[in-house]
Formats: C-alpha cells, sequence, structure tokens
C-alpha cells in the first residue's frame, strides 16, 4: 500500500526517512506488509498555488497504479496541501492522515494580517543570516520553545523556494476548508497534534466535533512537529488508526 508523505516548510523530504519499515497495511496479521512511503518534494514543483499544487500532486499519484486505494499524511503546510488533494479527489483516498494542519481563515482581517507576516518571513529569509533565522523561528509559540531534532543545512535549501513557499501558500491564499471538511463523506481522516500544542489541539477537537468521519488525537510530550517530538507514539497511534480503517472495510 501506498503511502504518500508531504513534508511541511523549512523541511526535506527525508525527514519521513525514520517511518520507512515502521507502517503497515496492517500490524495485526502474522505476514506484515510494509507501507510503500513516497515522500513528496515542495522544493521542485512548478506551481505555487494550493489547488494548482493539489492538480499535478494528483495526476502523479494516478500514474502509481496499485490494488490497494493510496493513503496520504502530511504535515503542518504538508497537511493544509494534503486536505487540497483529498478535498478535490476524496473518491481516490484509502485514508489521510494531517498533523498540526490549519483548515483556513475566514476572517478578512485575519487573512490579511497573515499574509503581512508571511511575506516578511519570505523576506527575511532571502538573505538574513540562517542560524539566526532559524533560532528565531524555533523560537515561535507554536513550537513551544522546542528546536528542531532534524538538522536544516543552509546547502540543502534554495532561499527563493523557501519565499515562495511562504507567500504562495500562505494561508491567506488558502480559502476556509472548514466548511467541506465538515460534509466529507471519505475517506476517514486523522487530525493528530502534540498536547502541548494547543492551538491546533483545539482545531483537531473542533473538526472532529463537525464530522464523525475526522478523528483527533492528540499525543503526550510532544508540540507542534509531533512526529519528530515523540515518534514511537506517533507510529503507534497512525498504525492504530490504518489496522482500525481496513478491519472496517
Amino acid at each position: 500500500m501506498n503511502l504518500w508523505c508531504i513534508h511541511g516548510n523549512l523541511q526535506l523530504p527525508s525527514v519521513w526517512n525514520r517511518f520507512d519499515g515502521t507502517l503497515y497495511r496492517s500490524s495485526l496479521v502474522k505476514e506484515k506488509e510494509p507501507l510503500v512511503l513516497h515522500k513528496e518534494s515542495l522544493w521542485t514543483q512548478q506551481t505555487y498555488s494550493l489547488d494548482g499544487w493539489a492538480s499535478s500532486f494528483l495526476e502523479k499519484v494516478y500514474q502509481k497504479k496499485a490494488p490497494d486505494k493510496p493513503w496520504i499524511m502530511g504535515y503542518s503546510l504538508g497537511g493544509r496541501l494534503a486536505l487540497h488533494a483529498v478535498l478535490q479527489q476524496p473518491d481516490l483516498w484509502g485514508g489521510a492522515i494531517v498533523v498540526a494542519a490549519h483548515p483556513g481563515l475566514s476572517d478578512p482581517a485575519q487573512r490579511q494580517a497573515q499574509l503581512k507576516w508571511d511575506e516578511g518571513w519570505a523576506k527575511r529569509f532571502e538573505d538574513e543570516p540562517w542560524e539566526e533565522l532559524l533560532q528565531e523561528w524555533d523560537q515561535l509559540s507554536v513550537f513551544g520553545g522546542l528546536r528542531s531534532t532534524i538538522k536544516r543545512n543552509e546547502n540543502e535549501f534554495s532561499r527563493g523556494v523557501i519565499a515562495r513557499l511562504f507567500t504562495g501558500f500562505s494561508k491567506a491564499n488558502q480559502a476556509d476548508l472548514t466548511p467541506q471538511l465538515a460534509a466529507l463523506k471519505k475517506p476517514p481522516v486523522l487530525y493528530v497534534t502534540g498536547q502541548l500544542d494547543s492551538k491546533y489541539t483545539e482545531i483537531g477537537s473542533t473538526l472532529a466535533a463537525q464530522n464523525p468521519l475526522i478523528q483527533h488525537i492528540s499525543i503526550p510530550n510532544a508540540c507542534h512537529r509531533v512526529p519528530w517530538e515523540n515518534t514511537a507514539e506517533f507510529v503507534k497511534t497512525i498504525q492504530y488508526f490504518i489496522n482500525t480503517v481496513h478491519s472496517d472495510n
């Protein structure tokens, strides 16, 4: 079974490497079939609109024909992109795992403020000292004061692409997906947050309350970057969800 993994901003596809061989189509059978992880890169695409990216990505997914429906998993920005891919083609997916991703802003003033904030970071990432930027970035309240456990070497990133990710994929350019998610009929969705991430834990609880197809799990000893801050519990949670979906089908 194919699992498409979409990383967040200031990350590389390799952040998913630690999950190779840890997730299975079902962990309840004797002969366990490992999931095939497809680690999508946001550093090589040609479009910087959320819907445009989803359309291009879906074409790629359709080309990977398999007997089982594919699954999708995205973190933060990658989670927002995953939501767009799911909502564009809900029948395609067997399940979706969304980690600490914002469904979108409905208030015009908030959208305007968000765009200004993203444009500010975009400009700074074009030319300010790399390590100083990362230190300030990690001090944002959403990360709970926890520095990233994944190394981010400047020579592995394109500063120009970082800037375009901030502006093109800004929440200011994203529709509020909440009504669509409330009405979603398929696939099953697991929304994962860290217990220390109060903002996104509240978002997850709200989404789950609006649609029984959406489950929300809050993982202890983790903040926004939950897959890398409590990997063991994250894997356990994801595997249980996959087992449940397959047993229900």
